[in-house]
């Protein structure tokens, strides 16, 4: 008896290891991430993988943590705050308004296309467009901390008083592509707290 019972103890003083869980994308084209059935097996929570299809889909609203992010499609996020904490990639993105944050790696494959309205980018990671970014909008947009390359063709402001970029507190900026620059002197990008940007 006394060696069952040390057996049992034994076993239940180990620590249970925890796996992110798969969250799939089954939703159709331009669906919302908060509708349950738009999933193969619910929303995703926090820590988890997310798996997207080739259907466009929309973020917006609530605060998500990922631990990844793949497909091959694009992310729209309309509001709220999706964190990626390992690794990410999508063949466009739209951040219309809300965040994108964490520590983890964004690729943006460029195969559709990309438009950054107004919002924020945080978090010690990268956000990679390899193709076209439209940043002609009105908007306030943030980079934080971040690092932001941009490869193809990136589009800045149309004269537009109100288009303005903020670096701050260690963000970089590190264009390799083509930066076509419409702002005209009004708007602009400003740097602060350490920032940086690289032409």
């Amino acid at each position: 008896f006394a060696r069952n019972f040390l057996s049992i103890c034994i076993c239940a003083s180990l620590p249970q290891l925890s796996h992110a869980a798969t969250a799939t994308w089954i939703g159709p084209n331009n669906g919302f991430w908060d509708v349950p059935l738009n999933w193969l097996s619910g929303v995703p929570q926090n820590g988890d993988d997310v798996a997207l299809s080739s259907s466009d889909s929309v973020f917006r609203s609530g605060t998500l943590q990922l631990k990844s992010l793949n497909g091959d499609s694009t992310l729209t996020i309309n509001a709220g705050s999706l964190s990626i904490t390992d690794s990410a990639s999508l063949s466009g993105l739209k951040l219309v308004n809300g965040t994108l944050a964490g520590d983890g790696s964004l690729l943006v494959t460029g195969a559709e296309e990309s438009i950054w309205t107004d919002g924020a980018m945080l978090g010690n990671g990268t956000t990679t467009f390899q193709g076209a970014l439209d940043m002609t909008a009105a908007g306030s947009r943030e980079i934080r901390t971040r690092t932001l390359n941009t490869a193809g063709t990136t589009s800045y402001g149309l004269g537009q008083v109100n288009s303005i970029t903020y670096l701050s507190t260690g963000a970089t900026l590190n264009n390799s592509g083509t930066w076509v620059d419409q702002s005209n002197g009004n708007g602009g990008i400003s740097q602060y707290l350490g920032a940086a940007s690289k032409f």
